[in-house]
């Protein structure tokens, strides 16, 4: 303030914080951080990295696996499975809800290349199967869609496909 007035521009748009970040990133990966922070140019994967230890210690956040963390307000099982590997396509009975049937409530099941264990979220069992022949896994892409969940896109198999896999799953089980 000079001389009484007030020089601030009030009407001038707001830096985005990291605060903001993790507000619409309820669950996300490392990448996606770095990415945000190269975008504004504030840095890179260090800066979000020191971020999300300063989060993690005030324990706004939570770290799921190596390089993947969940805001502490978020409930929603299919999001975080999303993250857990960068090729998620949710299946078998983690499919049903996000076609509007109904499912198993306690087991998610998605499909991956990538290696990982199950974890449990908010008693919910996040069980990925991990397809290791590129045909299988064309197979799984190629029966898959994008739905919308909380704003966020996730891969899911089609209907069919889910219809087809739930009861060859429960049978294995």
């Amino acid at each position: 303030m000079e001389g009484g007035v007030d020089n601030r521009d009030w009407g001038a748009p707001r830096e985005p914080s990291p605060a903001d970040f993790i507000s619409q990133h309820p669950v996300f990966r490392i990448e996606e951080a770095e990415a945000w922070y190269r975008e504004l140019h504030r840095g890179g994967l260090e800066q979000a990295r020191r971020t999300i230890r300063y989060h993690l210690s005030t324990g706004r956040l939570r770290r799921l696996r190596r390089d993947v963390y969940v805001e502490r307000t978020c409930i929603d099982p299919w999001l975080v499975a999303s993250r857990l590997a960068t090729d998620v396509i949710i299946a078998f009975d983690g499919a049903l809800p996000l076609h509007g049937l109904a499912g198993n409530p306690y087991n998610l099941t998605y499909v991956t290349q990538q290696r990982g264990a199950a974890i449990c979220f908010h008693d919910t069992i996040l069980q990925p199967v991990r397809l290791a022949r590129d045909a299988a896994w064309r197979s799984f892409h190629f029966d898959s869609v994008t739905v919308e969940r909380s704003g966020f896109t996730l891969r899911t198999t089609k209907l069919e496909r889910t219809f087809v896999d739930c009861p060859r799953s429960s049978a294995a089980r």
